[in-house]
């Protein structure tokens, strides 16, 4: 509580206790004995000796009745009483915490956070780690975020084995989509544009994810690229060097991001380098069954740059990439923790090499027809035949 309102509750206290104690004191009344008749006697008052120090004060006659007086001396008794316990209640008052100067609860001393003035000594601040913001200067570069820990671990893969297969298609796949172009026609085409969300071949399924569950140690991550014109694209560089996913590299040409489908990781980037002379709407969600959560909307100047963090909630496994200013832009993202994993390509086939022996989970999964899962065995030199097979009828 501040200065004034204490004091302004001193005052308060004060006068309650003076005007609220008891009854008011009447002011002194002067006895007056009268004059007895004919018919009364008055009875003989003995008035005792009083005693040194005591005022004495008069009985009241009989036959009449007496008020009740104090004395000056009582009245400064009484007054000299209550302004010791006034004095007792302010002293302990102002020994309370409830009166106490409000203490400053954070104070800014260079980059760090701290008590206001005169705080409490801490025992344990000597162990605090207090963080130390630093704001990008202008014109600086972007920070990429560092990829989030893995158990994985790349090392040396002799007799590594091979897992190959196929993907089939059985029943009518879906018509695509047409959209009409609204915006940018001179570079996106006037006509309009046909998104195929299931592309099928001679009966065999393209753009399934093949990703192999279970693998801690083995072989360096490629570069992922995806790319236009279209119908896009998609490239695997192999640097040898990649001891962690790199990020996905998206180049939009002719108003397409890149293949239908690719790869992402918890922890790295969507790196955009638009190679189109118009803006693009980068717009990504996380997906989990039917949910989908907004996670990134910014836009992509022509021949501009741009990153995009990739921080997955608990259990999304799945990115949607869609453009804001051209709605047939549409691509899927299924996350890795590790580098063995491929893509079926138009007439269906797969391969993932360089595989570590052992025993591991095999998913195949495609955005709008489902996953599929198959247990493979793996050996020192050999090579595993996997077939999957997905339907229009029924959703994996």
């Amino acid at each position: 509580m501040c200065v004034y309102c204490r004091n302004c509750f001193a005052v308060a206290l004060a006068a309650t206790l003076i005007a609220g104690c008891g009854k008011p004191v009447p002011p002194p009344t002067v006895q007056t004995t009268p004059q007895p008749t004919v018919a009364e006697t008055p009875a003989p008052v003995t008035s005792p000796s009083p005693s040194p120090g005591v005022a004495e004060t008069p009985s009241p006659l009989v036959g009449t009745t007496a008020e009740p007086t104090t004395q000056p001396g009582a009245q400064q008794e009484d007054m000299a009483t209550r302004l010791e316990r006034i004095e007792q209640l302010l002293a302990t008052a102002a020994e309370s915490s409830l009166f106490a100067e409000p203490e400053v609860l954070v104070s800014i001393e260079g980059n760090r956070l701290g008590p206001g003035p005169n705080p409490v000594p801490d025992a344990g601040a000597e162990n605090r780690l207090v963080p130390n913001p630093v704001a990008p200067g202008p014109g600086s570069a972007p920070v990429r975020p560092a990829p989030a820990a893995t158990d994985y671990k790349v090392v040396p893969v002799a007799d590594g084995g091979t897992i190959a297969g196929l993907i089939s298609f059985d029943g009518k796949p879906r018509a695509p989509k047409v959209i009409k172009v609204e915006k940018t026609p001179e570079v996106c085409g006037k006509e309009d544009r046909e998104l195929y969300e299931v592309t099928v071949n001679d009966g065999k399924l393209q753009d399934v994810v093949l990703l192999l569950e279970g693998v801690k140690e083995g072989k360096p991550f490629d570069n992922h690229v995806l790319l236009g014109p279209p119908p896009g694209a998609r490239l695997a560089e192999d640097t040898g060097e990649n001891q962690a996913f790199p990020g996905t590299d998206i180049k939009p040409q002719k108003c397409i991001f890149g293949a239908f489908t690719g790869v992402i990781a918890q922890g790295s980037v969507l790196r955009f380098d638009n190679l189109d002379p118009v803006k693009h709407s980068p717009h990504t969600y996380g997906v989990k069954g039917r949910v989908r959560k907004s996670m990134h909307n910014q836009d992509l100047e022509g021949k501009g740059k741009l990153e995009l963090p990739i921080k997955l909630k608990k259990g999304y496994k799945v990115v949607k990439l869609e453009c804001d200013q051209h709605p047939h832009m549409q691509n899927w993202f299924r996350a890795v923790d590790n580098p063995y994993y491929d893509f079926s390509a138009a007439d269906g086939t797969f391969a993932i090499d360089q595989v570590p022996p052992g025993t591991y989970n095999l998913i195949a999964w495609h955005p709008i027809l489902g996953e599929f899962e198959k247990e493979v065995n793996v050996v020192a030199g050999g090579t595993v035949d996997v077939s999957f097979e997905f339907s229009s009828k029924r959703r994996g």
